[in-house]
């Protein structure tokens, strides 16, 4: 499930410069959504460009956070003005859809495919579906589970989590 909604002039007012009443509305909006996220995690706040804010929220399902399965909720001054929503259901995280494997724990894919590597900084990995490289890659997005593990420099890769190999 994917949607977007914009609405260039919401009805409310919000102090978008105060960040705990950006927050509260934000997970008022979530919670009014009724989305099938069990737990969620605040993974960015925002401030743009032309002075609105975005908030990025994530699925947290057990300890992992489901790259795929988001809610980007963007305010300005007069309320909520976009919103951007994917969910893709996740199973049980525990094995691979397709083979039934077990998953790999990142920790091991880290080990595996970093070991040696000098002078990088692993900033964040989290789990969820690769997003495709080509149309023919479309049909398996939706059964293959990734870690992604992004460094500080930008860079992002990704590791099938069934096999640990780089993708």
């Amino acid at each position: 499930m994917v949607f977007e909604y914009t609405d260039e002039n919401p009805g409310e007012t919000i102090n978008i410069g105060d960040k705990n009443a950006v927050l509260k509305r934000a997970r008022r909006f979530y919670k009014e959504l009724r989305l099938p996220f069990k737990a969620y995690h605040l993974d960015r706040y925002l401030v743009n460009h032309d002075g609105s804010v975005t908030v990025l929220f994530l699925e947290k399902f057990r300890s992992f956070l489901v790259y795929d399965n988001y809610l980007e909720i963007t305010l300005t001054n007069k309320g909520i003005t976009k919103v951007i929503c994917s969910y893709k259901k996740t199973g049980s995280l525990e094995e691979d859809r397709i083979s039934g494997k077990k998953l790999i724990d990142a920790y091991i894919v880290l080990i595996k495919n970093f070991d040696g590597v000098k002078n990088i900084t692993i900033t964040e990995i989290d789990i969820g579906f690769k997003k495709p490289s080509s149309k023919s890659d479309v049909k398996l997005m939706s059964l293959n589970l990734y870690w992604r593990v992004r460094l500080s420099d930008g860079r992002e890769y990704y590791f099938n989590a069934a096999d640990g190999e780089r993708d």
